[in-house]
């Protein structure tokens, strides 16, 4: 009995300690983006890429620098090599055919020597060098692409938070009135003014309420856990929206965003295709090196102890000193046409490359004019669908008071009150596919 109380103890101790982990973090839209620009996973990952890259310039880069190495030997000859010789070198007297046997060496042998080298000229290495920070330039292109495409993301994620947290208000909002108009009616039937038909017809209306209300929390629900996971947020924090709907759309401004000019060659798909463009010269480059020489320089010193006992260790032990310096070339003379056939890839490789960027270009100013159009109809959507909203709540709010004042049938307010909230519906999808289109439209124009 007495493991219950520290049962309860640990128990309350783990749930305080929970509930201190939990933070409410706020966020304006242009916070949120910020937040996921230090926060988010593919940023992160892109800018690992981007270390990675550095080190293997870094390692390309010490190919050219002085190589030392050192190495140390010993070897123990357990049975030396014999070696027949005429005996006749050793005893004029000998025998025509006899021979005597001779070890030559010592038992015990060691040695230690120091090399150092240095690459004097070599194309590839140039040429390798400057192809590396090339693609050093391409990973940093492609971190700005993924922020790019964070940015457009993370905005569309935070719009559509908002888009269903109003459709949750508005549902809760004609929630409210239907049940006070259910109240009403359900009164009147009591009375004997109305049918029972009226009254199934207003439950009916308010069921399909407050299903509707349960699939929008669960979408909410939804919204916010994408949101935080493109944010790079913690799933345990507690996410707060400050921007409004309205305020986003109110402080759009119209005609600025469409007047901007838009250079393809600024434009970050174009910027990347010309560095692989640069790339494939380089390539070519490299594969043209393949015919110069390449020109080295090295020197080493090396020492030897050799003795039938073993007094390698002993300062006794007398070594042998060598060193040498010199100069090595490798000049490439035949390969069987491999080096031209190569080159003449790498040439097809940049006209490829060549006739890509032209349709890029076309394709891309092709792209803007379609986002222009986009972005236009959708702000003349959203203006006639803002009207529509305006005359279906006015026609709804007048046919509700005349259906409680028993001028209109449950019927006709059954039908406006579908017609009302459709025009919602669709009003609210018209804000969500404006701000959509100014996302990708200043996606598209944004500079780097």
């Amino acid at each position: 009995m007495k493991s219950i109380p520290y049962i309860l103890l640990c128990s309350l101790t783990l749930f305080l300690s929970a509930q201190e982990q939990v933070e409410t973090l706020s966020f304006s839209l242009e916070e949120a983006k910020e937040y996921a620009l230090q926060n988010s996973y593919k940023i992160q990952i892109a800018k690992f890429d981007v270390t990675k890259t550095t080190k293997k310039v870094n390692e390309t880069t010490t190919i050219g620098l002085p190589q030392v190495s050192a190495e140390v030997g010993y070897t123990n000859f357990l049975d030396l090599a014999t070696q027949l010789i005429p005996a006749i070198f050793f005893n004029p007297e000998a025998q025509e055919g006899e021979f005597a046997e001779v070890q030559f060496g010592t038992k015990h042998n060691a040695n230690w020597n120091i090399t150092v080298s240095q690459l004097i000229f070599s194309g590839e290495y140039i040429v390798g060098l400057q192809t590396s920070k090339a693609y050093l330039n391409l990973s940093k292109y492609n971190l700005i692409k993924s922020e790019n495409d964070l940015l457009e993301q993370v905005a569309n994620a935070y719009y559509v938070v908002l888009v269903s947290e109003r459709n949750k208000s508005i549902l809760d909002s004609i929630l409210i009135s239907i049940k006070e108009t259910l109240y009403e009616t359900e009164q009147f039937y009591k009375e004997g003014l109305i049918e029972d038909t009226d009254v199934d017809q207003i439950r009916i209306m308010v069921s399909d309420l407050e299903t509707n209300n349960k699939i929008i929390e669960d979408q909410i629900k939804i919204a916010y856990k994408y949101l935080k996971f493109m944010m790079g947020m913690k799933t345990i924090h507690q996410l707060l929206l400050t921007d409004s709907l309205e305020n986003i759309v109110n402080n759009i401004e119209e005609f600025l965003i469409l007047n901007r000019n838009f250079n393809h060659e600024n434009h970050i798909d174009f910027l990347m295709l010309k560095n692989q463009s640069a790339i494939a010269e380089l390539n070519l480059k490299l594969e043209k090196s393949g015919y110069l020489p390449t020109l080295s320089a090295f020197y080493s010193y090396e020492k030897n102890a050799m003795n039938n006992d073993f007094t390698i260790l002993s300062s006794s032990q007398k070594w042998y000193p060598t060193s040498m310096v010199g100069l090595q070339i490798s000049v490439p003379i035949y390969n069987s046409g491999l080096k031209h056939f190569k080159v003449q890839q790498a040439k097809l490789d940049i006209e490829k490359l060549d006739v890509s960027k032209t349709e890029l270009s076309e394709g891309l100013d092709m792209q803007i004019e379609q986002l222009r159009i986009d972005y236009k109809n959708a702000w003349f959507k959203h203006n006639n669908k803002n009207n529509n909203l305006n005359l279906s709540k006015k026609i709804y709010n007048k046919t509700q008071i005349k259906y409680i004042e028993g001028i209109s049938t449950s019927l006709e307010l059954s039908q406006t009150y579908s017609q009302y909230l459709n025009t919602e519906t669709t009003y609210i999808t018209s804000i969500l596919d404006l701000l959509k289109a100014k996302s990708a439209l200043e996606k598209m124009l944004n500079k780097n």
